[in-house]
């Protein structure tokens, strides 16, 4: 005859029930006390969040690519939910007081800092973890006046603010500022999720093994979707765009796009008419493909420096978290075909 566990044959009757069943049965007495065996079973299984059927632990993060990065490490160790809602921007961004509250009661709260979300650092989380203060400076991209600038002093092509039109720099997009979208490439991604991994296992060892395996299958695909993205992207190296905002850099930057104008420098603050007649000069001149706006951004100076100048305007999403781009693969490719898209209709 199998035994079963009194907890799970009574899970579903709440205690007052059993206890009033076990008064009952008082000329039982060995039936009374399984039943009252059974009440101290669910008491003690509701304690701790450590029942059968407990959430994993939870890890929040602020926007939605490190989320999508974290639910591939930490895949079957941790939960992982995002503060940042899709459409919304980090930038003009104001936690709510549950958000607050979901950070607080995290085991781990993960922000990327360098002035994107600034305002994690403020929440109580038991742990902040500020991904781009990991990076290898190797890695990291600096806001320049015509060339990106790396860490170690190398310059590389690409004009990322076109500074001598003049620029309000009033976030922190400065010259000579680290850029922090490194999350658009995916050779930036792949260093990021090791720093990751290693924060992880740094609070919870006993997950390493777990977390190391992650990390490795990650890699891998993160990978074959560089080489991909390269393949596919490479005869179109060295063509010219304008973004509504410097978030693509890091991508571009490995695929050989170069920047000709940024519409808004500080985000959700748009040109004046003069600027955007300058825009619409500088697509001219430099023969750029095309222009692309944000779902997070206005696009109607994109749109009017488009008409002024004849060229398409196309969408690029550097944050993502909206049906078809719920992953980091979907949403490096969403971006990859946009440029595509993009580029075909410039040729066309």
């Amino acid at each position: 005859m199998p035994i079963y566990a009194p907890d799970r044959i009574l899970s579903g009757m709440s205690k007052k029930v059993l206890k009033l069943i076990a008064g009952k049965l008082m000329c039982a007495p060995v039936a009374a006390l399984a039943l009252l065996f059974a009440c101290s079973c669910l008491e003690e299984s509701g304690k701790g969040g450590e029942s059968a059927g407990a959430s994993k632990p939870l890890i929040v993060t602020t926007i939605p690519p490190l989320a999508m990065l974290l639910r591939e490490i930490a895949a079957g160790e941790y939960d992982v939910e995002c503060l940042l809602q899709p459409g919304a921007s980090p930038h003009t961004y104001e936690p709510s007081p549950s958000a607050a509250k979901k950070a607080e009661s995290a085991a781990a709260l993960f922000y990327v800092g360098q002035g994107l979300d600034d305002w994690a650092a403020k929440l109580g989380a038991k742990r902040k973890v500020a991904v781009f203060d990991l990076l290898p400076d190797e890695i990291k991209l600096k806001f320049g006046g015509g060339v990106f600038f790396e860490a170690g002093g190398g310059e590389k092509p690409g004009d990322v603010h076109g500074d001598e039109h003049g620029h309000d720099h009033s976030h922190s997009h400065d010259e000579g500022e680290f850029d922090p979208h490194f999350w658009t490439s995916p050779r930036a991604a792949i260093a990021a999720s090791v720093e990751i991994a290693g924060e992880l296992i740094n609070f919870d060892p006993e997950n390493r093994e777990a977390i190391q395996q992650n990390l490795r299958a990650f890699e891998i695909r993160l990978h074959a979707l560089d080489v991909e993205i390269r393949e596919k992207l490479a005869p179109h190296a060295g063509e010219n765009v304008v973004l509504v905002h410097p978030s693509l850099n890091y991508f571009m930057h490995d695929y050989g796009i170069k920047l000709a104008g940024v519409i808004e420098t500080t985000a959700g603050a748009e040109p004046s008419p003069r600027r955007v007649a300058e825009l619409a000069q500088i697509v001219k001149d430099k023969n750029v493909a095309a222009l692309f706006t944000e779902p997070q951004l206005s696009k109607s100076a994109a749109e009017a420096i488009a008409r002024e100048a004849g060229v398409g305007v196309y969408e690029l999403d550097p944050l993502g978290g909206s049906p078809g781009r719920e992953t980091y693969q979907e949403l490096i490719r969403f971006n990859t075909d946009a440029f595509l898209k993009a580029f075909d209709g410039a040729s066309g």
